[in-house]
C-alpha cells in the first residue's frame, strides 16, 4: 500500500492560532508533546509496516488522522491502513487526480465544486456543489469523484480544517436523470461506507432545490 509521496516533514510548526489551539487541546487532547510523540510513533509504524510503501510522512498529512481520532494511535493507524488500502482498491476514483487533465480542469471551472472563500458561523470551510454545472452525458462517475477528491485531499491539508470541519451546501436544482443513473447501484454500494469512513468532520449538509 502506498499514496506515491514521501516527505518526513521533521520541521513542523504549527500553523494554528491561539484560540484553535485551545480548541484542539479540549476536543483533541492535543498539545505539543502529545502531536510531536504521535507523529514520531506513526512514522515509525509506517516504516515497520510490511505492506505499506513511498506513504506520505509529512505531519499535515499524518495529523489528518492523529486529529480525527483524537491523537488515540491505534485508531488513526487503523483509519491510515483504511485509506491507502481504499485508494488501491478504488484507483478510478482515488488515483491520477491531476488538475491538468482536460476533463477535471473543465470540471472544476464550471463551478461544479466550489469550497467557498468565507467560513460558517461555526469557523468550518464550506464546500459548495452545484449539480447543473455537472454535464452528466459529457463525464463520467469516475470524473466526478476524482474531481471531489482533487477538492478534499487539497482541504483536508489545512490544519484549521482538520479542526474545525466542514460544512456542505449542495445545490441540487438541476438534478436530472442523467445525474442519478450516471452512479451504478453497485458504485453507491461501494461509495457510501467510503464517505461515512472518511468524513467524519463534515459536521453538516444543506440541500437547496
Amino acid at each position: 500500500m502506498g499514496c506515491g509521496y514521501e516527505s518526513e516533514g521533521e520541521n513542523y510548526e504549527c500553523t494554528l492560532g491561539p484560540e484553535l489551539q485551545m480548541t484542539a487541546q479540549t476536543e483533541l487532547r492535543e498539545d505539543d508533546i502529545t502531536r510531536r510523540q504521535a507523529l514520531t510513533q506513526m512514522r515509525q509504524w509506517i516504516d515497520m509496516h510490511p505492506d505499506i510503501h513511498n506513504c506520505r510522512k509529512d505531519a499535515p498529512f499524518l495529523l489528518r488522522f492523529l486529529r480525527t481520532k483524537k491523537f488515540y494511535l491505534p485508531l488513526a493507524q487503523e483509519m491510515l491502513e483504511k485509506y491507502l488500502t481504499v485508494r488501491e482498491l478504488y484507483p478510478h476514483w482515488f488515483q491520477k487526480l491531476d488538475v491538468l487533465d482536460p476533463a477535471i480542469q473543465d470540471i472544476l471551472d464550471s463551478g461544479y465544486l466550489v469550497p467557498l472563500p468565507e467560513r460558517d458561523s461555526e469557523g468550518r470551510k464550506v464546500i459548495f456543489s452545484c449539480a447543473a454545472k455537472f454535464d452528466p452525458y459529457k463525464y463520467t462517475s469516475a470524473q466526478m469523484a476524482r474531481v471531489h477528491s482533487i477538492v478534499v485531499e487539497s482541504l483536508m491539508d489545512d490544519e484549521e480544517n482538520q479542526i474545525t470541519g466542514y460544512s456542505h451546501v449542495n445545490d441540487e436544482s438541476g438534478l436530472t436523470m442523467g445525474h442519478i443513473s450516471l452512479w451504478s447501484l453497485n458504485d453507491i454500494r461501494h461509495m457510501l461506507p467510503l464517505h461515512s469512513e472518511f468524513h467524519t468532520n463534515e459536521t453538516q449538509v444543506d440541500t437547496l432545490h
